[in-house]
């Protein structure tokens, strides 16, 4: 009897997450196909397995981090009975370095697209590949610029922007983030200076504040 039940649980634990989330992924990886093409999609692009996640109701899980048997068993009850789910899938993007976590595609429970982040939803391959400057040549910048290291290292990443109210042109920035006043007991009411480099010619953008405040 034991290794029946043993078998009914493995089947209720185990299998459930997997396959939803392949079956997902197999579904952005479509949605991303059509926007960039297979051949840039599959040298361009991998999938996140750390960042990509099942969300259901107000808990993420996600898809390669190990379970305990406890969570197992909180997954597959959540799994069967919630009405709340979506699903992250994640890219990095090998380009010049490997940006973690540039693409992510949200989906509702049935696999329908809801959202990009990170890339436009039509054809942006070839703004992509026009791309010529690393991240590591965008921190040398903000150095030789004189941007303030601050109380935490840096945050860099690659963001897409694109054009307002139909002026200007699409672009992809280096975004390097600095802390200048830390947060506090709370982990809340922090603030900093973000930097930004254009990734096709090094050209500086600017610097715009950001601030971090608890609601009251």
């Amino acid at each position: 009897m034991k290794p029946i039940l043993s078998l009914i649980f493995s089947l209720l634990c185990l299998p459930i997450f997997s396959q939803t989330i392949e079956e997902t992924k197999v579904i952005a990886n479509s949605a991303l196909i059509s926007i960039v093409g297979r051949p840039f999609f599959e040298t361009a692009f991998r999938y996140n397995c750390t960042k990509s996640a099942t969300r259901i109701a107000y808990t993420r899980w996600p898809d390669c981090n190990k379970k305990t048997v406890k969570q197992k068993r909180l997954f597959a009850k959540e799994n069967q009975q919630s009405k709340s789910k979506s699903f992250e899938i994640v890219y990095d993007c090998l380009l010049l370095d490997t940006i973690e976590g540039l693409v992510e595609i949200h989906l509702d429970e049935k696999g329908n697209v809801k959202r990009f982040i990170g890339i436009k939803p039509s054809d942006s391959s070839s703004l992509l590949s026009t791309l010529s400057i690393t991240k590591i040549e965008a921190i040398a910048i903000a150095v030789k610029s004189g941007f303030k290291l601050g109380f935490s290292p840096w945050e860099v990443s690659l963001t897409y922007q694109k054009p307002t109210s139909n002026q200007g042109d699409e672009k992809y920035y280096w975004e390097i983030k600095n802390t200048l006043v830390p947060v506090d007991k709370t982990q809340w009411n922090s603030e900093g200076e973000i930097f930004r480099v254009d990734a096709s010619n090094g050209v500086v953008s600017g610097k715009i504040t950001w601030v971090k405040q608890m609601e009251y």
